[in-house]
């Protein structure tokens, strides 16, 4: 009888962001015959946007102690007994990679196979950054398996470890179809006479909106249709909408929050801000070229996000001005938005692509444990 493979997915939370929005479309498309995915996220974080959805689609939802340096020990004993009550966890696949040092060796003392999965390609300019990063160093020597969103992600967090690359794939089709409600969502926003910035994105350093708010005032001064849609949350919101005040851009700036139309709301965009101060491949970025909607992307991301001659690079040292006029050339010089669904389907961003390939590397990783997949 062939058995089912159950993978651990081990991740910081469930909620709206890029490398859980990759997780879930896997958990959509592989084979539930097959592969059922179980969680651990951090506790004290609240239900997560995606709980509701794992539980009816077959998984468990655990809640871990938060890694705080200090709680190593009780953390590490943690783990053990977390694994040791459940045997049934063939492999583990390692997203939430900070603690990872602890919870991998564990992990495999008891037999399991585990994969180290690298989402990002930076770290914050600060000594919790910077420790942040020591503590992914043993990664790259204790996983059976390493996996990268990008080559950049891969080689910031391995070095020059041999790594599978998993491009970030998208339900290409649902984006390209929303183009059809573009009107209908801007009227929906209040937005049919404007020119309309977008950022789609967790509200933290990395995303850097505290610049997309600089330049978007830029842009207002330009432009006094401009109105700035921002989609997401976190931990910044309340920071980012005080600046937001501060800066008088109260009547222009949209805070949407955590959105299930994401694919509508893109189509009702102009041009895409992507300032970030790092990132493995963020996800909005391929989302946005599925539809041909420009992006303005910090030079930071790395150039395999650019699949489509929709995407403009520029410096962080740029001034907001020059960021600014990159924007309003964007927006002028707009092409027809037209579906790019082969294009990003060829790249491999396809959802039901990538879940055939990382299934097949859980069924093989599995037979090398003697199961019968």
């Amino acid at each position: 009888m062939v058995e089912k493979v159950r993978v651990l997915q081990v991740m910081a939370s469930l909620d709206r962001g890029g490398a859980e929005a990759v997780v879930m479309d896997w958990l959509r498309h592989v084979d539930p015959n097959r592969i059922a995915f179980d969680f651990i996220v951090n506790d004290g974080d609240g239900r997560g946007a995606h709980e509701d959805e794992v539980v009816a689609l077959g998984g468990r939802v655990v809640r871990a102690p938060r890694f705080k340096g200090w709680n190593v020990i009780g953390y590490a004993l943690w783990w053990w007994r977390c694994f040791k009550d459940h045997p049934e966890w063939d492999i583990i696949h390692a997203h939430h990679t900070v603690p990872g040092f602890v919870y991998i060796p564990i992990a495999r003392t008891l037999g399991r196979k585990v994969i180290a999965h690298s989402h990002t390609a930076g770290r914050e300019p600060s000594l919790s950054g910077l420790i942040r990063t020591a503590l992914r160093l043993p990664l790259r020597y204790s996983a059976d398996l390493l996996l990268g969103c990008s080559q950049a992600a891969a080689t910031w967090m391995f070095g020059n470890k041999e790594v599978r690359i998993i491009r970030n794939g998208i339900g290409l089709d649902r984006f390209a179809d929303a183009r059809s409600a573009r009107q209908s969502t801007r009227a929906i926003l209040g937005l049919q006479e404007s020119m309309v910035v977008g950022h789609v994105g967790r509200f933290a350093t990395p995303k850097n909106h505290e610049r997309i708010l600089r330049i978007f005032a830029r842009i207002s001064a330009q432009e006094p249709s401009a109105r700035l849609v921002l989609v997401g949350d976190g931990e910044l919101r309340d920071v980012i909408e005080k600046r937001v005040n501060e800066l008088g851009l109260g009547d222009t700036v949209h805070l949407l929050g955590v959105r299930k139309d994401v694919p509508e709301l893109i189509a009702a965009m102009d041009v895409l801000l992507f300032p970030s101060l790092y990132e493995g491949l963020p996800v909005a970025v391929i989302e946005a070229q599925v539809s041909s909607l420009p992006c303005v992307v910090a030079d930071t991301v790395t150039s395999e996000v650019a699949v489509t001659e929709g995407v403009t690079f520029m410096r962080l040292a740029d001034t907001d001005e020059e960021w600014a006029d990159a924007v309003m050339t964007a927006w002028v010089c707009g092409s027809e938005r037209r579906s790019r669904v082969d294009e990003l389907r060829a790249a491999g961003y396809d959802s039901v692509e990538s879940a055939n390939s990382i299934q097949e590397l859980y069924l093989r990783l599995s037979s090398s444990l003697g199961r019968r997949v």
